[in-house]
This record gives structure tokens, C-alpha cells and sequence, in this order.
């Protein structure tokens, strides 16, 4: 599963069919470990379909645009707002205590 983590921070190009990758690999785990554990795998398959989702729409990490001098488009600032991050999600930390607003 640690070896999928660098997948969710990229934004290069192909990284669409790599996320692809990672959700059959995930799922793969997912449906062979034991009944306890499956909860947090199947939430990690969630995790990087929203990933995907987010990089298909806006072609990145949004989080990332002030940091990197990104202009945000009016939908971007918007999802931007909603601070819903999916790899912030998982974790439970939110945005303001990660310095992302």
C-alpha cells in the first residue's frame, strides 16, 4: 500500500493510467485481506479514484496552486474552498492545520 503513496502526488502526464493501475492493485489487497483490515483498504481505493477524479477535472493538485504560483480558474477556487482534499481526508487532518486554506 506504501508503495501507491508517490502515485496520489503526482500530476505528470499518463499519471491518469498509473492511478488506474493503482486501483486494481489496491483492490487486489483490498478483497484478499483479512475481514477487520478491508474497511481501511476499500477506503484507500476511494481515496485514489477521488485523486483521479480531481487531476481529470482540473489536471492537478489544486492544493498546490498558490504554493507553485498557479493561477485558479473560478471552478478551481471553488473546489478550492470546499477544502475537501482527498488525501487529507484519509488522514483525518484537516486543511487549516496542514496550512492549506
Amino acid at each position: 500500500m506504501v508503495y501507491g503513496l508517490p502515485l496520489g502526488h503526482c500530476e505528470g502526464s499518463g499519471h491518469l493510467e498509473r492511478l488506474d493501475l493503482l486501483f486494481g492493485l489496491r483492490e487486489g489487497i483490498a478483497a484478499e485481506a483479512p475481514a477487520h483490515l478491508q474497511p481501511t483498504y476499500l477506503s484507500l481505493v476511494k481515496q485514489a479514484r477521488d485523486v483521479r477524479e480531481a487531476i481529470a477535472t482540473f489536471g492537478g493538485h489544486l492544493h498546490r496552486n498558490q504554493v507553485l504560483g498557479r493561477q485558479s480558474t473560478p471552478a478551481e477556487t471553488a473546489y478550492i474552498a470546499k477544502g475537501k482534499f482527498p488525501h487529507l481526508r484519509a488522514s483525518g487532518v484537516t486543511p487549516t492545520a496542514r496550512g492549506v486554506a
